[in-house]
């Protein structure tokens, strides 16, 4: 089912528009050449690395699970199940000695995992730290978190690292010994391929949900750059950067309440994650993007509404110019729009645009009035 009737409201809020090889993953990450491990001439005591293997669970009755949720949208689109862990620099892992400082490093295995990642609590690091996660085989990274990902939630969520076995690895120098804090609270075991890594893309959108590079999304070319693909743990959901009246580039950003906003202190947002070519209409052979990711680590919720099923949020950083994303608008007009559009990232897919071609009506949403 793809026809669409959308509008959120907030105080008379209308919104238009809702929403290689080696990897690297630059965001609001900091790109220092690579871990320093990779570097070592010697194994350092490296070979026999300390591991945590993840438990087994149902995953059948995990599908099962996410049909049910998918079928009432009661929650994000579940593409990863969360193991609850309790992992640190204390209880877990190696400690080896360099000339500047020393190295921390685990490994973790989730046995038949097609990705990982992680959120992590009680996270902060002092300037002069680095934090990556990369592959055992080293064609995946991502990192390095530094402490420009500190945030007032002492909380992260990082990307996903392909396969079943990903490295933690943690750079301290001399001078900081003993002073950084964080701790793995989640280790999420990808069971579905969500970038397109093993030929399983997901793609599960409706053929009206067309790529937004198609010519149907040539008129909201600007707005197509302000939707951003979600990661919260083992979900998925989308929103829409979006303006204010002062114009000054904050970056508050509307998504749904039933994605969880509250939960998104520790999520990804992903803008730009776009299909190169236009190729959902007859057949899904939509691409995934290449180069660069394009994302912002975590946020603050500044409201949200189950009534009228909106949250907004306070992105933890400002996209970079680099980022090239749009602000969308709105306005408060007490006005039906003429049209109606839908950009988003449906079932987790790159983004896609599709059309209401009814008229558009004032109504209310779960018995709440339109100006809630």
């Amino acid at each position: 089912m793809c026809r669409i009737s959308l509008k959120f409201h907030l105080k008379y809020f209308t919104l238009l528009i809702l929403f290689f090889a080696l990897n690297f993953y630059f965001s609001q990450v900091v790109d220092i050449g690579g871990p320093v491990s990779w570097d070592l001439k010697e194994d350092r005591g490296f070979k026999n690395l300390s591991s945590f293997i993840t438990p087994s669970f149902d995953l059948q009755n995990q599908l099962d699970k996410d049909e049910e949720s998918t079928a009432n949208k009661l929650a994000p689109f579940r593409f990863g199940f969360e193991h609850k862990v309790h992992l640190n620099t204390i209880n877990s892992g190696d400690w080896v000695n360099v000339e500047d400082g020393r190295i921390w490093r685990l490994k973790i295995k989730s046995p038949g995992a097609l990705s990982i990642n992680l959120v992590l609590d009680k996270f902060h690091l002092p300037k002069g730290v680095f934090l990556y996660l990369y592959s055992e085989d080293h064609n995946h990274l991502v990192g390095a978190y530094t402490s420009i990902n500190n945030n007032s939630q002492n909380i992260l969520g990082t990307d996903i690292v392909k396969g079943e076995d990903v490295i933690v690895e943690l750079f301290e120098p001399n001078h900081l010994k003993g002073e950084v804090k964080f701790q793995i609270s989640r280790i999420v075991h990808g069971y579905k391929d969500i970038d397109d890594w093993f030929s399983q893309k997901v793609n599960e959108s409706g053929a009206c949900n067309m790529d937004v590079i198609c010519p149907d999304g040539t008129p909201w070319a600007n707005e197509i750059k302000s939707v951003a693909r979600i990661m919260i743990g083992g979900g998925l959901c989308t929103g829409t950067l979006v303006n204010n009246t002062l114009e000054d580039g904050t970056p508050y950003f509307l998504t749904a309440n039933h994605c969880g906003p509250s939960s998104m202190g520790s999520a990804v947002f992903r803008f730009n994650y776009d299909s190169p070519i236009c190729g959902s209409q007859t057949t899904a052979n939509s691409q995934v993007p290449t180069g660069s990711v394009q994302a912002i680590n975590g946020s603050s919720v500044v409201a949200s509404n189950s009534d009228s099923d909106f949250g907004l949020l306070l992105l933890n950083s400002t996209p970079t110019s680099s980022m090239d994303v749009f602000y969308s608008g709105w306005n408060h007009a007490n006005s039906i729009p003429t049209t109606g559009v839908c950009i988003h990232h449906p079932s987790g897919d790159v983004k896609k645009i599709s059309f209401d071609d009814d008229p558009l009506q004032s109504s209310t949403y779960s018995g709440v009035s339109n100006n809630m």
